[in-house]
């Protein structure tokens, strides 16, 4: 009940209020936020003619989402005339956003019932662009519900004031397929029936959004309990996911979601939300097949029900088989590759392709953990033997952290193994989502002394600026190149290319995938220095592998053993020849440059059955000689007509060694 005084105090401040019309003015009694009395302009900026009406009522009525910022604030001993300022917005009937300014102002009549006075003005334009706000722009025209412009200017207006926010983008699991099958009207109006099932759901003060597809987004700029916003996501599915009839016909959709809670003081912009909370859903729905849920928060990942390789993981059934890797130049194996495999009580063994895909990130860290040390262990069995090798295993990019160099240093520190002989293998095609800590995680792996490598070099569009910011010392060339050497010899450009990248780097090059004797002898005719591949040796367990090294033996003479190899050789010695012509001819011995014979491709030639007086003896001579005419025209050579012509006999001459090797293929098979 209010005292007399109390009605003489607000008759007063009335009296003051009704004299300031510009803008809205409110005496408001803490902490409840309740409206004492309030100007005309205050009424409507809320909607309302009737003083009566609004006193004793809170603000947060017509604005639930008052910071908690503003409210502190004013409930602490501020001096009188200290002013705070912030924004508020609010959902009107017609489905417009009214944005309202507002600047607080502590009075502390009473030390027990702060009090302030509230000036509110309507703000005309977006916070975010300045841009007048306007509906129609902001209405998706399928559903009704807001678009993804509204949602970027409201989050974009959460970050700069700095709230807490919670964003959840969802989408339908394969919708394409009803577009494809039915056609965009049956599409459209199930999307239409999805957004209304929304509606019913989500909240009044959250933003709920279609971003376009079959993609929607709920804003929650306040801060909910995680227990109701658990709740709100069983119900979303529960909603979307009950059956929607149409012509007769029922349809059910299960969903895919990415959760991101933004904390205020964070720093991060609103496209690194909308960023993070992609990935989240990215993940959620590269789990369908074994998540518990159908949400996945971003920096949580993705619960799953355990599958058979987790299980495996967990009973310990890791089994590792190492992969020789020989140093071409003194054929020695130098190096072995750690590879999983697991193995089931009945014998059956799965490969990394096999069980990589069912692995979370903890599943991955802890397999390289268990890969790792079982390795080291057995390294040291064949330090014993007097094999003293280096050893390489992967590392998947999504465990680079600082657990992960925790685990590496205790792991390598308890092996007694020599850190600078192990390497650790990154994935070149790798999707790096924080790259500047990666590279932070791999430069303290670095500092343990251990080795990094690039590997599968040449599979992603990023190699080179992957080079120029890893900090790795070795490259892996992309077995997808080398395997496939016969039947595109065309690669052979893309080999070189890597392999001269790899030697103006300093960088230790590996090619993988080397499966014949074929590929074997042109890669060691090529200068590539070191290999592994079926064609060395298959993946070994540990105790065939002591049996494989006491055994092997490669000898480098006499090179080349194919028409492949020497294919490859005069690829390269012709490419080196080119470039000297343009670049410094003298340094070229252009007495001996027109003959055939001075050239070391003539003693290969006559060595695999193809003399002088053969086609392709006969060829290699006729290039040699277009070779002599082209370096009598000087560095100008590059720019005539006998520079084509001598190209042109040099494919010819290369295509004819092919067609040759071929043939001996075909008739070795017979």
């Amino acid at each position: 009940m209010r005292s007399d005084s109390d009605e003489d105090s607000s008759e007063a401040t009335e009296v003051q209020l009704a004299q300031l019309c510009a803008v809205g003015l409110a005496l408001i009694r803490y902490p409840e936020v309740v409206i004492e009395t309030a100007n005309p302009i205050f009424l409507s900026l809320l909607g309302e003619r009737n003083l009566e009406a609004v006193r004793g009522q809170s603000l947060r009525r017509w604005f639930p989402e008052i910071p908690r910022s503003a409210l502190l604030q004013t409930e602490t001993s501020e001096r009188p005339g200290t002013r705070r300022s912030f924004c508020l917005r609010r959902l009107r009937s017609d489905g417009s956003w009214q944005i309202v300014d507002v600047a607080v102002c502590p009075v502390h009549e009473s030390p027990s019932v702060p009090k302030a006075v509230w000036t509110m003005a309507e703000r005309i334009s977006d916070p975010a662009g300045g841009q007048p706000w306007c509906p129609q722009e902001h209405r998706d025209p399928l559903t009704g519900l807001y678009n993804r412009r509204a949602l970027g200017a409201r989050l974009d207006a959460d970050v700069a004031e700095d709230r807490d926010v919670l964003l959840c983008i969802l989408d339908l699991d394969d919708f394409a397929a009803v577009n494809q099958r039915y056609g965009h009207e049956t599409a459209d109006a199930m999307l239409r029936e999805v957004a209304h099932r929304l509606e019913t759901v989500v909240p009044s003060h959250a933003l709920l959004a279609r971003l376009g597809g079959d993609e929607f987004a709920v804003l929650l700029d306040r801060d909910m309990e995680s227990q109701a916003v658990e709740a709100l996501l069983w119900n979303i599915e529960s909603a979307v996911g009950e059956a929607i009839v149409l012509e007769g016909a029922a349809w059910s959709f299960s969903i895919s979601a990415g959760v991101c809670h933004h904390r205020s003081g964070s720093g991060r912009g609103a496209e690194s939300i909308v960023r993070r909370t992609d990935q989240a859903l990215y993940l959620s729905k590269a789990h369908k097949q074994d998540r518990s849920r159908f949400w996945t928060v971003f920096g949580d990942g993705t619960p799953v029900r355990p599958n058979l390789c987790q299980i495996l993981l967990g009973q310990g059934a890791v089994e590792v088989h190492y992969q020789p890797i020989l140093d071409t130049f003194s054929g020695r194996i130098v190096a072995i590759e750690a590879l999983a495999r697991m193995r089931e009580a009945s014998g059956t063994i799965y490969l990394p392709a096999q069980f990589l895909p069912q692995m979370s990130v903890e599943n991955g860290a802890e397999l390289s953990r268990v890969v790792l040390t079982r390795a080291l262990s057995d390294l040291a069995r064949l330090d014993q033997g007097g094999y003293r090798l280096g050893i390489s295993f992967n590392l998947s990019p999504l465990s680079l952290d600082r657990e992960c160099v925790s685990c590496l240093r205790k792991v390598v520190q308890e092996s007694g193994i020599e850190a600078h002989r192990i390497t650790v293998e990154i994935l070149e095609s790798s999707d790096f989502s924080d790259i500047d800590r990666a590279i932070e995680t791999l430069r303290e792996i670095r500092e343990l002394g251990l080795e990094l490598a690039l590997d599968d070099m040449g599979s992603a569009y990023a190699s080179l600026l992957r080079l120029k910011n890893l900090p790795v010392g070795k490259i892996k060339l992309d077995q997808s190149f080398v395997s496939s050497l016969e039947r595109t010899p065309e690669d052979l450009h893309i080999v070189r290319a890597i392999q001269d990248l790899a030697a103006d780097l300093r960088l230790d090059l590996v090619a993988e995938g080397v499966e014949t004797e074929a590929v074997l002898d042109t890669l060691v005719t090529m200068g590539i220095p070191a290999v592994q591949g079926f064609a060395v040796s298959h993946p070994l367990t540990l105790e065939r592998l002591q049996a494989f090294l006491q055994e092997f033996h490669f000898s480098r003479e006499p090179l080349p053993r194919t028409l492949f190899g020497f294919y490859a050789g005069t690829m390269a010695s012709h490419a080196t020849i080119c470039r000297m012509l343009t670049i410094n001819p003298t340094e070229l011995n252009l007495e001996h440059l027109p003959l055939a014979s001075h050239c070391r491709g003539h003693a290969v030639l006559e060595r695999l059955g193809h003399p002088h007086d053969s086609p392709l003896g006969v060829m290699h001579q006729r290039y040699h000689e277009a070779l002599g005419k082209t370096s009598e025209l000087g560095l100008g050579a590059c720019h005539s007509r006998q520079w084509e012509q001598m190209q042109e006999i040099f494919d010819t001459f290369m295509a004819m060694v092919l067609s040759a090797w071929r043939r001996e293929q075909r008739g070795s098979k017979g």
